[in-house]
């Protein structure tokens, strides 16, 4: 996932990423360099072929343009996270709620903390935050095996992060383990799951598990059932453990109360979002748009195009929100179509047009106009107006519909 530092590089409408990642649908991935990587580190030829190739989901074969600016607000949050996580008051509140087991403090603060991000227009938004973060053996050799397809490409894949991946994990587990005994590296680790041949990410356990015998650390991949406590330690196959690297997802709800109370809320909030939702009969479902419509009588489709389009175009070219353009230029007519993202208010769009129309320079004597505010399935109702009273013939009821029925139909907000 490249990170771009300017992400004010824009064309017309939008910011650089957001166009390379619309636009730019060539694959980067070098599968057969990945493949080779990925049973260089587990020592095992066959590991691409058993393992990999079953799981055809597991990589991506594009890539994803991330922003700097996004790096940064994703960066601050986690720092901001940590920071409440260290208050004594915070600490407080939430070992007053814990089980009993949590109650004491061993001294590591976690290794392999995820961040979850959904990344949206304006920010990215954390959605979750992993104790046991997933696929970062298999990304650290995924971004080694990307290939750049085009020369944005090549500011991301030149960043060291992915080289610095193996170092850094090292350095992880050495702090974690000294922050409880204090000295020395850890003997045996256990990387922990429920059944863990039968998990999709299987292949990283074995990974992690060379990567870790690698820096001097043997590894176990254990079925967390099958882990004992005896004689004041945890024993795997009757061998001490001296650190859990803990890839087991446990959801345990055993307070029936509080079951019962999520699934009310859940309810309510379900009954109060539906009577919220807002439903037409005939929903629009058209885009945001702006026509602009600028006639000049006499004069070739060249001229107009070179004179009056594109003027406008550069003129309207960065109002916010906006997604495409399009110019058609005719023999005495030019026709702008701004086309909005669905977020936008096409009042406010509006608005924003005409400002730009005001900054406009054109032949003399043209005067740009915006079309109507209408939509494309904005003519929904038809009617007709009949009377079986002979005395009121067509004209009469011509008379009714322009005088009453017509005026009491625009009067409807």
């Amino acid at each position: 996932m490249p990170a771009l530092a300017d992400d004010s590089i824009a064309n017309n409408t939008r910011p650089l990423t957001e166009r390379l990642n619309r636009e730019c649908t060539c694959v980067t991935l070098d599968r057969e360099a990945l493949c080779a990587a990925l049973e260089r580190e587990a020592g095992d030829p066959d590991f691409c072929a058993t393992l990999i190739r079953t799981r055809p989901h597991l990589f991506s074969s594009a890539t994803v343009f991330l922003s700097e600016a996004h790096v940064v607000a994703m960066l601050r949050a986690v720092r901001a996270i940590e920071s409440v996580a260290r208050l004594p008051a915070y600490r407080d509140a939430v070992l007053a709620r814990s089980p009993e087991t949590a109650q004491r403090d061993f001294g590591p603060r976690g290794a392999f903390m995820g961040y979850d991000f959904h990344l949206t227009h304006d920010r990215p938004r954390l959605i979750e935050i992993n104790t046991n973060a997933a696929g970062a053996f298999l990304n650290a050799l995924l971004a080694r095996a990307q290939h750049a397809c085009c020369e944005e490409m090549l500011t991301g894949l030149g960043r060291s992060e992915a080289r610095d991946f193996d170092a850094a994990v090292a350095r992880m587990f050495e702090s974690e383990w000294r922050l409880q005994r204090k000295e020395g590296t850890p003997r045996r680790i256990a990387i922990a799951d429920d059944r863990p041949e039968e998990q999709y990410f299987y292949p990283e356990f074995l990974l992690a598990q060379r990567f870790l015998a690698k820096h001097g650390m043997e590894a176990v991949i254990a079925d967390a059932g099958k882990l004992r406590f005896e004689r004041g330690g945890l024993l795997f196959d009757g061998r001490p453990i001296d650190l859990v690297y803990n890839r087991l997802v446990d959801f345990a709800l055993n307070n029936r109360l509080l079951v019962t109370l999520a699934a009310a809320l859940l309810l309510i909030w379900g009954a109060i979002s539906f009577h919220s939702l807002p439903v037409e009969a005939y929903p629009d479902v058209a885009n945001n748009y702006v026509q602009v419509i600028t006639q000049w009588p006499g004069h070739a489709a060249e001229e107009v195009e070179q004179q009056v389009t594109t003027p406008l175009e550069i003129v309207m070219n960065g109002i916010p929100h906006l997604e495409h353009l399009r110019s058609t230029s005719l023999f005495g007519l030019s026709s702008l179509m701004l086309i909005f993202d669905d977020e936008s208010e096409n009042d406010w769009n509006r608005q924003k047009v005409l400002e730009r129309l005001s900054q406009v320079n054109l032949p003399n004597g043209l005067q740009p106009q915006i079309g109507s505010d209408y939509s494309p399935v904005g003519q929904i109702y038809w009617y007709t107006l009949h009377s079986t009273n002979p005395t009121y013939d067509l004209m009469a009821l011509k008379s009714i519909e322009d005088w009453v029925v017509e005026k009491n139909l625009k009067s409807v907000p």
